[in-house]
Formats: C-alpha cells, sequence, structure tokens
C-alpha cells in the first residue's frame, strides 16, 4: 500500500510547484495516516498548541514523519546500521549542512 501510494504522489507531484505545496503536503499527510497511522503505538508531537492547531500543522507534521520513516527504511535498505551513525555523524551533520546551504 505504501509503495503505491508513494508512486501515486510521485505522479501527482508533476502537477505542484514543489513538495512543500498545500496539496502534496495533504496528499504526503494521507499517506501516513492511511498506512504508518494505523499502527499501534502512537507518535505523540509535544509543543505550543496554539502553534499545533494552526491550520495545515498536523498535515505538515504527518509528512514529516513520513519522510522520516522513508528515510529510515532506505538507510537500511542501503546498509545503514545504528552504529554506521555513530561513527559517521559529523561526515553526515557536514552533509545535511552543505544540502541547507545550498537551498537558501
Amino acid at each position: 500500500v505504501l509503495r503505491k501510494r508513494l508512486e501515486m504522489a510521485a505522479e501527482q507531484r508533476r502537477h505542484f510547484d514543489s513538495l512543500t505545496a498545500t496539496g502534496m503536503v495533504n496528499n504526503l499527510a494521507g499517506i501516513y495516516v492511511d498506512t504508518a497511522g494505523q499502527l499501534r503505538f502512537r507518535i505523540q508531537i509535544r509543543g505550543d498548541q496554539k502553534q499545533l492547531q494552526t491550520a495545515g500543522m498536523a498535515e505538515q507534521i504527518r509528512a514529516v514523519l513520513l519522510a522520516g520513516i522513508r528515510a529510515s527504511w532506505l538507510w537500511h535498505r542501503l546498509g545503514g546500521r545504528r552504529w554506521h551513525l555513530m561513527f559517521t555523524r559529523g561526515q553526515i551533520l557536514a552533509e545535511i549542512r552543505k544540502i541547507i546551504a545550498e537551498g537558501h
């Protein structure tokens, strides 16, 4: 189900300006709700209730959670393991900073 929904989202992506477009965020949030959101455990988000209740915030959080799940799956599939994070943390952080700098 997850793979099919992600493939559909990739097709729909062509109709939006960016991944952060409201329609794409809502779509990705829906994928999270329909897949990982059905699991027995629940992730609880803490923070300023005013901000958490802002229109669209729940969808943004769910989309980011889906991205995190997907990233961890891909990491593991490509051979990444927990201990790799311990030994390559600095290298990963440097790469993230580089990506952020290029994005601005």
